[in-house]
């Protein structure tokens, strides 16, 4: 009651002090335990003296300083009044300064260590408050040194000065836990190895010293409790129990997590009703709601039925509808026995609303114009909160920002929403560089970089949704330059305009030549359909074969020289994976012409078809099978009576059948070189197991075959292998590890031992 009286007579002083002045005569300052503190400390940080009339601003003033000082934990005032004499009493706990600091315990670094992490020397300001935050710092450090138990704890004894304590800090570094293994017990439903897949804590494995993971860490166990319970609630177990895990040490440095589960019992659906609809035909949406239900009672199920309301309202202009549900367990079970429950739907319909403005916000270097064209939503419109969702997926696919999100704003017309985008944009300007090795390329360097968001039409050149990118790349069998600029959106329509500069110096297409392409190309792109582009490109380059090995046959020495080159493909794209670099789903499939010289000019007259087709499939536990086929042909017309060798076809490395050498696996000359064919087909199926985020296991198995005759194909003459490899996801620099070994194999590549193959890039 103290603090409320206190407030009633602080309230009643300063309602008299309006009618007459009352006059401060004596200033005190005691601690809450009524111990005197020194006058001269306070006022050193407040205005008001005796003599002076009590002012309710300046009082205020003088505690916001105290207590901004830093030098106090707690600040207070009491104001005893006797007739027109008032008398000021300051209450506070000053901080101690540090006379003495002691730390015992820490033998995993040392006490200096500690001291360094806890900021604090002899002399500095201190209090509970403050050691709490520091000691933070400390448990912190602790657990990235896989110490997750560390405590400390302090003591402050007083002086009696009582302005300076000795602060004693104790150190119980507790177990080192590293996790040796994860185990379940009550589970029957789910088995270890499910469980363990859903959780961020993970045993210590092959990779964890790059990884991080196979520590224990408690904040990570408290997130990992709620995705158990979520794993059970989705198959309807509504009444788990995930226990609080116990941590056994194995040895010296490892544990195990021991989590216990009560499963309870599976629960399904019985009655189902719905509330609340009166915009819609009931049956309409209680027959979608019946479609979107299955028989067991899963959360996440109800969850997405419970979004397939939202959306069906929200799709038609009806904003700020919400959809709840409960859940009624019923005396009565279903003829097998299980546990039944009922659930109740609940609607509460939204109102209709048009968007009368689109305003973005958030934008300072990207053009408005730029993130306008990727709406799904106009002015006009009724807001169609699924096409707002569409609008945000577009934004961020465009990797411009770090955040988007949509908003309604409500104007003064209840149907009339503006409809507000707020972005953050984020660099989108790249700069690598880096070295490597291949077995195709050997050693390489090489420069990149790369700016999206650009814009070649102004100064500065950026906001306006452009690419462009260069590349360098110096290698003892190559050296590439290339420019390459693009335009999603030329001439403000969807044809996508992209333009490259090249040259590129090959020492590694054969030990009996090397080859110089210099020259450049355009194209255009084009959505016909969704998921499908058809792109057209137009080719000029002027192709060296050069330095040819006096051993060469005359067939090689033949291609000796310099050829223009012009052609133009189109070709038909369908993609509906769902990720550019790393897909779990999806299909990729290519349908590529292409006709060089004839009316296109230059001195090389040939036609080819190719078809090229990727499928990825999700598996359990994040495994992903894909099967990759190609198939394509090649042949020469009118002033030409033969194929380059530039641009016939060959299989082989690292990135076709990878038991065989690079280029080797087709026709040969008489000296046994490749000089490839004018037919070809390959396929491939691969398995891939993640092990951690950046390392992925694959198992594969590769055939195919490269034929001498133009446009046929014997898919009973062939070669294969089968192999295991790793993938080394990176950003900007991933690595494909391979070793196959050949099955079957012509007379020119028939070795029993598999080869190895090393590249940079995806898949595909």
């Amino acid at each position: 009651m103290k603090p409320l009286i206190r407030i009633i007579c602080l309230c009643g002083l300063f309602l008299a002090t309006a009618a007459q002045a009352i006059v401060v005569t004596d200033i005190r300052a005691v601690r809450r335990d009524g111990r005197p503190v020194d006058l001269e400390l306070i006022e050193a940080y407040t205005k008001t003296r005796t003599g002076m009339d009590i002012s309710r601003d300046l009082l205020s003033a003088d505690i916001d300083s105290l207590r901004d000082s830093g030098r106090f934990s707690y600040v207070a005032m009491d104001i005893p009044q006797l007739g027109d004499q008032l008398s000021l009493v300051y209450v506070v706990e000053p901080k101690f300064r540090i006379r003495r600091l002691s730390i015992d315990g820490a033998n995993l670094d040392g006490n200096r260590k500690i001291r360094e992490l806890l900021a604090l020397e002899v002399g500095d300001l201190v209090d509970d408050a403050t050691l709490a935050v520091k000691a933070k710092a400390v448990r912190e450090w602790y657990q990235k040194k896989h110490y997750p138990f560390a405590t400390l704890t302090w003591d402050l004894e007083e002086q009696a000065d009582g302005m300076t304590a000795d602060v004693r800090i104790e150190v119980k570094e507790g177990q080192r836990a590293r996790i040796h293994a994860i185990n379940f017990s009550g589970n029957h439903v789910v088995d270890d190895k499910a469980l363990r897949k859903t959780m961020l804590l993970k045993k210590r494995g092959l990779f964890s010293w790059l990884t991080g993971s196979g520590v224990y860490d408690p904040d990570k166990m408290g997130i990992d409790r709620v995705a158990l319970r979520d794993v059970y609630m989705d198959r309807g177990f509504l009444d788990v129990s995930i226990g609080e895990p116990e941590i056994v040490p194995v040895s010296s440095s490892k544990v195990n997590v021991e989590i216990p589960v009560v499963e309870g019992e599976q629960y399904f659906i019985g009655e189902v009703s719905l509330k609340g609809v009166t915009l819609f035909p009931h049956m309409e949406l209680e027959s979608r709601l019946r479609q979107s239900l299955s028989e067991v009672a899963s959360v996440q199920m109800l969850n997405r039925a419970s979004g397939m309301l939202r959306d069906y309202y929200g799709s038609r202009g009806y904003i700020n509808t919400r959809v709840s549900y409960r859940l009624n367990p019923t005396v009565s079970r279903s003829a097998s026995g299980a546990a039944v429950v009922d659930v109740e739907f609940t609607v509460r319909e939204g109102s209709l609303a048009y968007i009368r403005s689109i305003d973005i916000v958030g934008n300072v270097v990207t053009r408005d114009k730029v993130i306008r064209r990727e709406l799904a939503v106009y002015p006009g419109e009724v807001v169609n909160e699924v096409k707002l969702r569409t609008s945000e997926q577009r934004l961020r696919g465009l990797q411009y920002f770090s955040f988007v999100n949509s908003t309604p704003v409500p104007t003064e017309d209840p149907e009339q929403y503006d409809v507000e985008f707020e972005v953050k944009e984020q660099n989108t300007g790249q700069f690598q560089i880096g070295a490597g090795f291949s077995s195709i390329d050997s050693l390489i360097g090489f420069v990149q970089i790369q700016k999206s968001n650009f814009d070649l039409y102004s100064w500065p050149p950026v906001g306006g949704g452009q690419s462009i990118m260069f590349r360098g790349t110096l290698g003892t069998k190559r050296q590439d330059v290339e420019l390459k600029w693009s335009d999603p959106w030329f001439l403000d329509r969807r044809l996508n305009l992209g333009t490259a500069l090249f040259r590129r110096n090959s020492q590694f297409l054969s030990d009996e030549y090397d080859q110089q392409n210099t020259g450049g190309r355009v194209s255009l792109g084009f959505p016909v359909l969704p998921f499908t582009r058809m792109n057209l490109t137009y080719g000029l380059e002027e192709i060296r074969v050069y330095n040819v090995d006096d051993t060469a046959s005359d067939l090689i020495k033949a291609e000796e020289g310099t050829r223009i080159k012009s052609s133009l493909s189109p070709q038909l794209r369908f993609d509906t994976r769902d990720h550019p670099l790393i897909p779990t789903r999806g299909m990729k499939s290519t349908l590529t012409g292409t006709v060089a010289g004839g009316p296109l000019g230059g001195e090389t007259d040939i036609y080819g078809l190719e078809f090229d087709v990727t499928h990825y499939w999700p598996l359990w536990f994040d495994h992903v099978f894909l099967i990759h086929g190609w198939l394509s042909g090649v042949d020469a017309y009118g002033r030409s009576d033969s194929v380059p060798i530039f641009d016939r076809l060959f299989l082989g490395g690292a990135r076709t059948l990878r038991g065989f050498d690079y280029r080797d696996v087709g026709p040969k000359d008489e000296t046994g070189e490749p000089v490839g064919g004018l037919s070809g087909w390959f396929a491939s199926a691969e398995y891939t197991i993640p092990l951690s985020a950046q390392f992925r296991l694959a198992g594969f198995y590769d055939i195919g075959m490269v034929h001498p005759e133009a446009f046929s194909v014997d898919f009973g003459d062939y070669n294969s292998d089968v192999g295991l490899g790793i993938r080394v996801d990176i950003p900007g620099f991933p690595l494909r590890l391979d070793y196959a070994w050949p099955q079957e194999a012509d007379e020119f590549n028939d070795r029993s031992s598999g080869r190895f193959q090393f590249s940079l890039g995806y898949s595909y």
